[in-house]
């Protein structure tokens, strides 16, 4: 911000040297002598946190934060960063991993999290650890991950790979349907076969029409 600080004011004295003289003269005519105050500085922004943690292989991210479809979404959304993450010679991940990576984050920090500690077997694991840090990922991993774990003994879906809930139930559902018509058609079957023993065993008896003019 700038001030301007404009003096004022005529000096007399017979003793005044040229100079002094042309500085009076200056400061008659109005001539604003300015100082420039410098701006306050702006912090620089934080780095992004580094991942130091790592979890057991006992433990996965649970389905209910992060279902079949969101995973899906995920490995769709990070395909860029195939080629960081398995080739030791790409220096650096791209603009559209980190794009892709962020997007994700922004909507489902547990993906991330799946993402991040349980990657397929064909990814560097210590670059996929380092990938948050490169993308500018702000979101402390190591302090809200743990949040979604569960022991994969209990997880209702293993990552990338699993049936989601929804499909899950779905299923059992069809199979409880078709076990009831099944069901349903053999108890037909042994009704109709039973009626058929039956009337084999009592035959109708035979009708025989009255004569002509009557039974009598």
């Amino acid at each position: 911000m700038t001030h301007e600080y404009i003096v004022w004011g005529c000096g007399h004295g017979q003793n005044a040297t040229a100079i002094l003289l042309l500085m009076v003269a200056m400061a008659c005519m109005g001539v604003p002598v300015t100082a420039q105050v410098p701006s306050p500085s702006i912090p620089p922004e934080s780095p992004s946190p580094p991942v130091t943690c790592n979890f057991a292989n006992t433990s996965t991210i649970s389905s209910n934060w992060c279902n079949y479809n969101e995973q899906s979404s995920t490995e769709s959304l990070t395909l860029g960063c195939k080629s960081f993450l398995t080739n030791s010679s790409v220096p650096a991940p791209s603009t559209e991993c980190c794009q892709g990576f962020n997007s994700i984050a922004n909507k489902s920090t547990a993906c991330i999290c799946m993402a991040t500690f349980y990657p397929p077997a064909t990814h560097n694991m210590t670059r996929q650890l380092e990938l948050p840090r490169l993308c500018g990922l702000k979101t402390d991993l190591c302090g809200q991950c743990p949040t979604f774990l569960v022991s994969r003994s209990n997880a209702t879906a293993s990552p990338y790979t699993g049936r989601s809930v929804a499909s899950t139930v779905g299923a059992i559902s069809l199979a409880v349907v078709f076990g009831l018509l099944l069901v349903g058609g053999i108890i037909t079957m042994i009704i109709v076969f039973i009626k058929k023993r039956r009337a084999k065993k009592n035959p109708p008896g035979i009708f025989e029409a009255p004569p002509p003019g009557g039974a009598f």
